[in-house]
Formats: structure tokens, C-alpha cells, sequence
């Protein structure tokens, strides 16, 4: 989903289970959204496929929406007969006439959920286990923000129901405030491979903070199957049951 000052505000991050915001080319980043049912209505904008994007998207298990991609994206998709739905060429993504190209392609939720479930691409999960609660005597974790550039920061803010979006300082509003019940800060390691800005992110393992109940839990985190977080202990961090917004940090963002 693309999350540039001209695509903004976005359709339906109110239905998403999980949001992952990762940095691209140009110091601006884009939203993974992963929604597991009860979409009502239009998602987007749709913007193009990066590598780690499609990682994080296996690692899900998901099928990916996306417009086109870098050729690298392209070619693995290829190479690796991934089963994505691309906006050149499929007839589920419209164009809103009122926003300019790019960032006007969007997608019906419930058009999408018709087409996986006539693919058979549907996929059903049991859920067990406890919800992860913090320690009481964890340390207070109401506020965070990642100034990915010098013109955009993304910041949460802890209001008692969980954690308010704040774009560039304004609280974002939807049909309501955008609001998750953890953020999970991940650092990772990127560098520009190519001439257009394009990164190289390494999605092999890390470290960062969990942001729950207005506390803050240190955390290790890996890929590996799937997104394995745990806590200094070893202890697994389980968000199943948790709206989360994950943010990937690279090196040259500021964290505070």
C-alpha cells in the first residue's frame, strides 16, 4: 500500500490484522497490510512489489495485491512461481479518477475474498495459546517514532485503547483514528543496490522493542518459516490475537 504524502489517507487500514511499514527508495516507505477477513469495502492505493515484501508476504503465507514491481520482484515471482495478484494486469484493481496515477489503484475487499475463494488460494487457521500479556514491572513504552527521512515521521502514541497513528505529527483518521493494540519496532539492515535508490533489506534476523499495553518489551526477532519474535529471555512474543504495526527501521532512520 503505498504511503506517500499524495496517497494519503489510505483505504481500509481499519480491517487490517497487521501492518508492516518498510522503507523503499527515496526515504519514503510503504505498507504490507494483511487483512484475514471482514473487508467491507475499497484498499489501497496498490503500489509495486519489492523482494523483502514478497518475503514478508511468504513468510505470512498471504498472497500478495500488488502493481507491478522492481525487476528483481518481477523475476522472483517468476522464478519462484509465486502466485501474487498484479494490478497490470488484472481486471480486481479500478482507478479512483479523483487521485492521480500512481497512487489511485485500489482494490474492493470483498471482490478479493470472491476471487480466492474461486481460486481455492483461501487458506483456515486454528488459533490456541494464551495472549501475550507484559510484566508489570516491564518499562514504559507509551510513545515511539521513526523519522524514516527528514520529511516524514511515523509515530504512536499509547491512549489507554492502544496506539494512535500519528503521520508527521497529525493523528491519522479514517472511518475512525487508526489505532493498533501493539507496535513492534524492528531493526534491520539495508543498503541501496542500484541507481534508482532501490534497497537490499536483510530479513534474516534483528533486534527491536515491543510497544503493548503502554509498556516496552525488548525483543529478538527472526524469519524463519515464519516472523518468530521473542523476548530476552527466549520467551516467543505470540501477537496472533493483536492488531500490530510492525515498523522495519534501517540504519539511517532516527529512533526515539
Amino acid at each position: 500500500m503505498d504511503n506517500s504524502a499524495a496517497a494519503f489517507p489510505q483505504w481500509g487500514l481499519e480491517w487490517a490484522v497487521q501492518v508492516h511499514e518498510v522503507p523503499v527508495e527515496g526515504g519514503i516507505t510503504r505498507l504490507l497490510v494483511c487483512y484475514e477477513g471482514g473487508e467491507k469495502g475499497r484498499m489501497g492505493p496498490v503500489r509495486s512489489a519489492r523482494p523483502y515484501i514478497l518475503r514478508l508476504a511468504g513468510a505470512m503465507g498471504a498472497v500478495l495485491l500488488h502493481v507491478g514491481g522492481s525487476p528483481e520482484a518481477l523475476a522472483m515471482i517468476e522464478r519462484n512461481k509465486m502466485v501474487t495478484f498484479d494490478g497490470l494486469f488484472d481486471p480486481l484493481f479500478k482507478r479512483d479518477p479523483k487521485r492521480s496515477p500512481p497512487h489511485n489503484t485500489y482494490v474492493e475487499g470483498p471482490q478479493v475474498r470472491q476471487q480466492l475463494h474461486r481460486l481455492r488460494l483461501e487458506r483456515k487457521r486454528t488459533l490456541s495459546g494464551k495472549a501475550y500479556r507484559p510484566p508489570e514491572d516491564a518499562p514504559t513504552g507509551e510513545r515511539v517514532e521513526v523519522r524514516y527521512a527528514p520529511d516524514y515521521v511515523s509515530a504512536f502514541r499509547y491512549d489507554g485503547r492502544g496506539y494512535a497513528w500519528y503521520r508527521n505529527g497529525r493523528l491519522v483518521r479514517g472511518s475512525g483514528a487508526v489505532r493498533v493494540t501493539a507496535v513492534a519496532v524492528l531493526r534491520v539492515d539495508a543498503r541501496v543496490v542500484d541507481s534508482e535508490g532501490r534497497l537490499e533489506v536483510d530479513l534474516s534476523k534483528g533486534h527491536g522493542a515491543l510497544y503493548i499495553e503502554g509498556r516496552r518489551i525488548p525483543l529478538v526477532w527472526r524469519v524463519q518459516g515464519g516472523l518468530v519474535l521473542e523476548d530476552a529471555s527466549g520467551r516467543p512474543l505470540d501477537l496472533t490475537p493483536y492488531r500490530t504495526w510492525f515498523l522495519w527501521v534501517p540504519p539511517w532512520a532516527r529512533l526515539r
